[in-house]
């Protein structure tokens, strides 16, 4: 069976067990409440590495998106997501709540394309605090909901870096596992 979702500890182990990757990324985006002032909004807020960015080539309009995914405590908002909670695109550096907690607005970003396969109207780090769920899932193979992209180095070998990322989704001995299995590739046979 094929999930489209991957672990969130299969970045580490593609990582130890593997070369060829110039570029590696988790992309995990979660529906929550946003608050700025007295405005409430639900939005998209997806978790991703330090290297997303570079990936996709998305350049802030305004601030520092390095400093919004190296800090737990802030965030890069779409330009639109900016003009719903504050009535304008001049955030940087305004403070904005999630589950009571404060996040620093460090770098606003140009809207993406509505048919875009990477949906957000905001970004934060991975370890970001607003991550509610963040500890099991970066401690239990079995827990998905996100998608890992990686971008190869020139020259990489295709097919063994396939082989080294199916081997290296097999949680390693001793991980803790729920009762959903690990992204794969095979599929179930078909019935006569």
């Amino acid at each position: 069976m094929w999930w489209g979702e991957t672990p969130v500890p299969l970045k580490e182990e593609i990582e130890r067990q593997t070369g060829g990757i110039e570029a590696l990324s988790r992309f995990y985006r979660r529906e929550l409440s946003v608050q700025a002032g007295t405005r409430v909004q639900s939005f998209e807020l997806a978790f991703v590495d330090v290297a997303f960015p570079a990936m996709l080539g998305l350049a802030p309009q305004a601030g520092d998106l390095a400093q919004a995914l190296a800090r737990p405590d802030a965030l890069a908002l779409t330009a639109d997501m900016a003009q719903r909670l504050f009535g304008g695109q001049d955030v940087v550096g305004r403070t904005v709540s999630i589950a009571l907690r404060p996040y620093r607005v460090a770098a606003v970003l140009p809207d993406r394309p509505r048919n875009s396969a990477f949906r957000f109207d905001a970004l934060a780090s991975t370890t970001s605090s607003a991550w509610d769920t963040r500890e099991l899932a970066f401690r239990e193979w079995g827990h998905h909901g996100g998608q890992l992209y990686l971008e190869l180095a020139h020259g990489a070998d295709l097919a063994a870096m396939g082989g080294a990322c199916s081997r290296s989704s097999t949680p390693p001995p001793g991980a803790p596992s729920s009762s959903r299995p690990a992204a794969s590739t095979a599929m179930p046979p078909k019935s006569a």
